[in-house]
């Protein structure tokens, strides 16, 4: 099942911070390059962790700058002009910095991180070096 924000070819347009499927009915979650879009993301991993089977397993992954401690972001930024020269596009809300597993560990996920093969990343359409978050309810 696709969802997204945009009604444009998903099987169901909502906002992350407010899904609308039933407590533990997905075993598999991806979200890829999602959570820079969302108002509220300690909401929206909150979703996402209600969503997950117990058994289950979320993988994310964001736009990171491992050369940065913590997540820049500034709600004052809403120009999309702006956002783009700080956040790298207009709909983004923020840039992770390497505190992103740490955002994660508080939103009540068991974490482990995965990179691909350097042959891999452009067959998975990842980014040069990019990390897979492997999120799970703790247990």
């Amino acid at each position: 099942m696709s969802v997204d924000f945009s009604p444009y070819d998903v099987h169901c347009a909502c906002a992350m911070e407010n899904l609308p499927f039933a407590d533990g009915q997905f075993d598999l979650i991806i979200a890829n390059h999602i959570l820079e879009h969302v108002g509220d993301e300690c909401v929206a991993l909150n979703e996402l962790k209600r969503v997950l089977d117990p058994a289950g397993t979320c993988i994310l992954s964001v736009p990171q700058v491992f050369g940065w401690d913590a997540t820049y972001e500034d709600d004052a930024i809403v120009d999309p002009d702006q956002r783009r020269v700080h956040f790298g596009q207009s709909d983004h809300r923020r840039l992770y910095g390497r505190d992103f597993g740490s955002k994660l560990l508080r939103a009540g996920f068991d974490v482990e991180t995965f990179q691909v093969p350097r042959p891999d990343e452009i067959r998975f359409a990842l980014s040069r070096g990019e990390t897979l978050y492997l999120c799970k309810p703790p247990g």
